[in-house]
């Protein structure tokens, strides 16, 4: 769910959702024909979703980096990982290892780059990821207004 946006019309405070957010609250709210949009929703993006393998998810919970398990599950180099994502080697070892923890605009660019989602590459016992997360979903939103296509990554034959 985005975070919602409050604007002001006329003195009244409104607030302002995306249309995906309100079919949900519907939903919760039991709307049946909002419950069975979410559902057709969830159905069509689990179809595109690519499935992780389970070791993967492991060695996370194990204490491994989730960049670099993800990264290490595409075949990259961290060298390749940063120049995919505009980095430098560096920093992306600093992420790696904990030395640093990333910006939102920063893991959401790794996130892109290894086309992953965000929420996979926050760590849940930091010390708010919901915020963390809200604010990268506002600095995707100005990446998206500014760049109309998310970079690629060659990946290399499995």
């Amino acid at each position: 769910m985005t975070a919602p946006r409050t604007i002001t019309i006329d003195g009244e405070e409104l607030v302002a959702l995306t249309r995906a957010d309100y079919e949900a609250l519907l939903a919760r709210a039991g709307d049946e024909a909002a419950e069975d949009a979410m559902t057709r929703r969830i159905v069509a993006n689990a179809a595109t979703e690519e499935a992780f393998p389970a070791s993967l998810f492991e060695a996370i919970e194990g204490g491994a980096n989730p960049i670099k398990v993800f990264r290490a599950y595409r075949k990259l180099t961290q060298v390749e990982l940063a120049t995919v994502a505009g980095l430098g080697q560096g920093y992306v070892s600093g992420l790696e290892s904990g030395a640093r923890a990333g910006t939102p605009a920063t893991l959401l660019k790794i996130a892109r780059s290894l086309e992953v989602p965000l929420e996979l590459l926050i760590d849940e016992t930091a010390a708010d990821p919901p915020r963390l997360i809200e604010a990268a979903d506002v600095a995707e939103e100005i990446v998206s207004s500014n760049h109309s296509t998310r970079p690629e990554i060659a990946r290399r034959q499995r």
